[in-house]
């Protein structure tokens, strides 16, 4: 468990990834899948604010998402975090790509 700490934190680092979002991947490590609104009761942030955060960490290929229908017939989504070697994949893939830009500057 530690260990995965460890490697969420150096993937914030290393991503520049905000308190809010390594906050959301903490509490999806340790609870497996939640719902936005049950994300935003753990970590006490706005569901707002947690659907916005999420679509930045689904879009670095960090979460999974799948479809839930609620009780009330409503659509929502649940998260869960991809494996730690996906992550570091994505973030692998994340810093080539800023490496190329900046190997570009450089020519120019």
């Amino acid at each position: 468990m530690e260990q995965h700490l460890n490697f969420i934190e150096k993937v914030a680092a290393i991503s520049n990834l905000s308190k809010t979002d390594v906050e959301i991947l903490i509490t999806l490590h340790e609870k497996r899948k939640l719902l936005v609104s049950e994300i935003a009761e753990h970590i006490k942030r706005s569901e707002r604010q947690i659907r916005q955060r999420l679509h930045v960490l689904h879009g670095k290929g960090f979460l999974k998402k799948e479809i839930k229908i609620l009780k009330n017939k409503r659509v929502a989504y649940r998260y869960s975090l991809r494996s730690i070697t996906s992550i570091a994949v994505e973030t692998r893939r994340d810093l080539l790509k800023k490496l190329d830009e900046l190997d570009k500057l450089i020519v120019e």
